[in-house]
């Protein structure tokens, strides 16, 4: 059932764009803030007490309990054919090694999944619409490994990706290609021209949904690309439908793109290179993914 009736109040809104307005480049008590929650969280990663973070995050080393993100939707509804995909995709806890089509490689835990390849593609096409002396500006929120990161720079050279995750111990597994944050916090990290957030939203409680899109909005200049879950899965804890995420972000002054979105969803195709297997694509992202652009740009971006 649709909850665009649950929309925020305009009062909400409000609050969202001024604390967002109040971001700074540098904010000491942020950073204090984050830094207390990363020793936490890096404490729970280090003696195994919790797996899955109260924030929504969870820790980077692989454990086989674990439920495989491309198995969420099989667990609910046929566990037996859940088991063989996971066993088919390597994915029961097994690290792994991810090579790169110019030579390079990354290691990636078994329940993490490789970059999607028409997110990439819409990636990339986005950014052309820029000048083209722009390079590529990216913040990966919710970035697992780096496996957009790592794609993006095999793809477009010079391209400026940064990542950022929830796990405790992500900077020591990534070896500080991706860094530590938390998304219910409000946080003052450098901005991009985009904000990447793909299949992160649903995992954060709904009690710190309005700091978690106060984050998303503060840290771009031109737009969001953004998944956020409207069926069930693995720690699926705030759901959202696709009306009422649009909704939301176009209260706040974004554009909803449905060209683009399209473009990156293209259901039938996705559905034709899974059964295929023919190419790394998820299914999820045909039902969830949405590209907002910026109505008018933020105090401090600067812009071709």
């Amino acid at each position: 059932p649709s909850d665009t009736w649950m929309i925020w109040s305009r009062r909400t809104t409000q609050h969202v764009n001024e604390s967002a307005g109040r971001w700074r480049a540098k904010d000491e008590e942020a950073a204090a803030a984050l830094a207390s929650r990363h020793a936490e969280a890096r404490r729970r990663c280090n003696t195994g007490r919790s797996q899955t973070l109260n924030t929504g995050g969870w820790c980077a080393l692989p454990f086989a309990r674990w439920v495989a993100p491309g198995c969420a939707y099989l667990a609910l509804h046929s566990p037996l054919r859940c088991l063989r995909k996971m066993a088919a995709d390597g994915l029961f806890g097994k690290e792994r090694t991810v090579t790169l089509p110019r030579g390079g490689a990354f290691r990636m835990p078994g329940a993490h999944v490789e970059a999607d390849e028409l997110v990439v593609e819409g990636l990339l096409k986005l950014t052309n619409r820029q000048a083209p002396a722009t390079p590529l500006s990216i913040n990966d929120f919710g970035a697992g490994v780096g496996q957009y990161g790592y794609v993006l720079h095999d793809r477009r050279p010079g391209s400026r990706w940064a990542g950022y995750d929830g796990a405790g111990d992500i900077e020591e597994y990534t070896r500080g290609y991706v860094s530590y944050f938390d998304l219910t916090l409000p946080l003052a990290l450098p901005r991009a021209d985009w904000v990447v957030s793909l299949e992160v939203a649903e995992h954060v409680p709904i009690a710190h949904e309005q700091m978690l899109v106060r984050n998303l909005h503060a840290h771009n200049c031109r737009g969001i690309v953004l998944s956020w879950a409207c069926y069930g899965g693995h720690q699926h804890v705030n759901r959202r439908s696709n009306e009422y995420v649009v909704a939301l972000f176009e209260s706040l002054g974004y554009r909803y793109d449905r060209q683009a979105s399209h473009a990156m969803r293209r259901p039938a195709y996705r559905a034709r290179l899974e059964a295929n297997r023919s190419n790394r694509v998820y299914g999820w992202f045909a039902r969830s993914l949405m590209v907002f652009h910026r109505r008018t740009r933020p105090p401090g971006c600067v812009l071709d």
